[in-house]
């Protein structure tokens, strides 16, 4: 064992000479370079190759070997510090090697994730540049610990020591905002024991104390508009969970909001335009704001769009108090509604919840008022069987997702019987189709997903029988034009996607 400890240890004595460090600093910074222009990269969108597409799956499980050896590293040398280890030149070099090869490998395959266009917002780019400053640290952690060794130098050490402390900072940001995009954005922070507890709607602020904009507007925002215009999708490139964006506005170059004229405003002239234009927000199929709601907004930017007034404030303008009066309290009634709702569904969830399970069921963020089935990643072994046993909550249940699953068409019988159903992910499942028919009386339901699944021709005819259907996906499925142009002829409002949909 010491004559192998020495003859690594020449190894890496060797390589610290000056050529070979040169050699391997000309590599380092060619990686980098390129890492740094990642972002600068235009989105394919649908047009990425497949093969991109199924590397980018793997980015969840190659993320997990730099957050391991990265933390084992800080660690060590915490522990050699501290003079509690010697220090192991071989070991840390490997685990260092390691780091480099795996977090830069993480960050080309969530590169590839990323190419896909399904994911977007701030949070994004916050994962992405945080993740390429993890590979960045890495790759500069392991030339100044070699160099340290080779020059003995204490400053070059220290300097080791401050950028693995860095990159570690950097990694747990990075994983938090990689969290946030799958989980939502407390997923870190949800079951933190000194967290406070909310404030029950129960016991909200009096009416005079509410304030304009915050309490009453961003309320309005929140269910017409958030949905598209968030951290994690946001459409058009208009921001709206931020003020500053939300009164700038977003791809168009024109301005949202100009506080003090309605009239100007893009965000305004938006939300009046017919049903029937292009450009009217929010689009088709969605719920647009009501009367006294582009009223409310109208009024707000014409007193010069502030932020921080209560109604109290505005008690001077009889007209536009009657109105936020009257909005104020339908938003009380739906929030205590809403948390009533809340406590139910919490109820329902640990209803069902158990050790090991195979799935996931949350509340859906689409609708408030009802939950959503996913599978847990990487893809388990759910079947038939495990979703029988969820038989309590289907009713609750309003998305239901069961991408790579090993249900049959027998699940539909079970499926169907989640009456407030409005969309259903099938992908890369086992399903053929002939348990579609279970479905016909799914009066909900407007999404249904069978892209890479191995429904036929005869299978797909039984969603004739689904009347609501508006998006049907059909990605990479073993079917014929000839049955989707008579699925499309039978429901003029069907539109069939033969791309991949979101969820994909």
């Amino acid at each position: 064992m010491p004559r192998k400890g020495n003859m690594q240890k020449k190894f890496i004595d060797k390589w610290s000479t000056t050529s070979y460090f040169k050699s391997t600093l000309v590599i380092v910074i060619l990686i980098s370079v390129f890492l740094l222009s990642l972002p600068l990269w235009p989105l394919n969108g649908e047009e990425v190759s497949p093969w991109v597409l199924f590397g980018g799956r793997f980015h969840p499980l190659i993320i997990h070997f730099p957050i391991v050896l990265l933390f084992l590293l800080l660690l060590l040398e915490i522990l050699i510090r501290l003079r509690w280890i010697e220090r192991q030149l071989p070991f840390q070099s490997l685990l260092l090697l390691l780091s480099v090869i795996f977090s830069v490998l993480s960050v080309l395959i969530g590169f590839a994730l990323y190419q896909s266009g399904s994911y977007g917002g701030d949070t994004l780019e916050l994962h992405l540049y945080s993740g390429i400053g993890v590979a960045l640290g890495s790759l500069v952690g392991l030339m100044i610990f070699w160099k340290a060794h080779q020059s003995k130098s204490a400053l070059l050490s220290n300097a080791y020591f401050s950028v693995l402390l860095l990159t570690n900072i950097l990694l747990v940001f990075a994983s938090h905002q990689g969290g946030s995009l799958t989980h939502g954005q407390d997923f870190l922070s949800e079951h933190f024991p000194l967290k406070p507890e909310p404030e029950s709607l129960l016991s909200q602020k009096p009416m005079e104390e509410m304030l304009v904009f915050e309490d009453i507007i961003q309320s309005t925002l929140d269910a017409r508009c958030y949905s598209c215009h968030n951290e994690n999708k946001t459409k058009g490139d208009y921001l709206m969970t931020s003020f500053d964006r939300f009164m700038k506005g977003g791809k168009s170059e024109k301005t949202a909001v100009i506080p003090g004229d309605a009239s100007k405003s893009e965000l305004f002239h938006r939300i009046t335009l017919p049903e029937v234009h292009d450009d009217r927000m929010p689009p088709e199929g969605k719920t647009s704001l009501t009367h006294q709601e582009i009223q409310i907004l109208e009024k707000w930017i014409e007193k010069g769009a502030l932020t921080g007034i209560t109604l109290t404030d505005i008690q001077e303008d009889s007209v536009f108090l009657a109105l936020l009066s009257d909005k104020a309290q339908q938003l009380r009634q739906e929030r205590l509604v809403q948390e009533r709702k809340n406590m139910e569904l919490d109820g329902l969830i640990q209803l069902v919840a158990h050790q090991e399970q195979t799935f996931v069921l949350e509340k859906d963020n689409e609708s408030k008022t009802g939950l959503a089935l996913s599978m847990q990643f990487p893809t388990s072994h759910f079947d038939d069987n495990q979703l029988a046993e969820l038989q309590a909550v289907f009713p609750h249940i309003h998305r239901a997702s069961f991408n790579a699953s090993n249900i049959s068409d027998d699940a539909f019988y079970h499926i169907g019987q989640m009456k407030g159903l409005k969309a259903l992910f099938l992908q890369h499942t086992r399903i053929k189709g002939s348990g579609l028919v279970y479905l016909q009386n799914l009066e909900s339901l407007e999404i249904l997903d069978l892209s890479g699944s191995e429904v036929d021709d005869a299978g797909l005819l039984n969603v004739i029988r689904i009347n609501g259907l508006r998006h049907l996906y059909l990605y990479e499925a073993p079917v014929s034009m000839t049955v989707v142009d008579a699925l499309m002829k039978n429901n003029p409002e069907l539109e069939v996607h033969l791309e991949r949909g979101a969820l994909f």
